[in-house]
C-alpha cells in the first residue's frame, strides 16, 4: 500500500534482538544499539553507519568488492 517499514535486527551470543521501524535514521540505529556502542557493527554501507560513536565496522563485503571495482575503472594507470 505505498508504506515502507524498515525490520533492524542486532544479533549476539545467545540472542537475537528484531525492531520495525518507518525510517531507517540515525535515530533507529541509536534506539537499538544506544549511543556508546562496544561492540562491532556489521553493515552495508548506508550513510547512518557511519560518523557515530561505534568503535569497530565490519562493512558488507560485496559493497566493499563494488568500490574497489569502480576504482579499477577510474582514468590512470595506478589503480589496480
Amino acid at each position: 500500500m505505498g508504506v515502507k517499514e524498515w525490520l533492524w535486527t542486532a544479533s549476539g551470543e545467545g540472542f537475537c534482538l528484531f525492531h520495525a521501524a518507518d525510517t531507517r535514521g540515525r535515530v533507529e540505529l541509536e534506539t537499538m544499539l544506544g549511543t556508546e556502542f562496544a561492540g562491532v557493527l556489521s553493515s552495508d554501507d548506508f550513510s547512518v553507519y557511519n560518523g557515530g560513536t561505534i568503535t569497530a565496522q565490519q562493512k558488507c563485503l560485496a559493497h566493499l568488492r563494488r568500490h574497489f571495482k569502480k576504482v579499477l575503472g577510474l582514468p590512470g594507470n595506478n589503480n589496480a
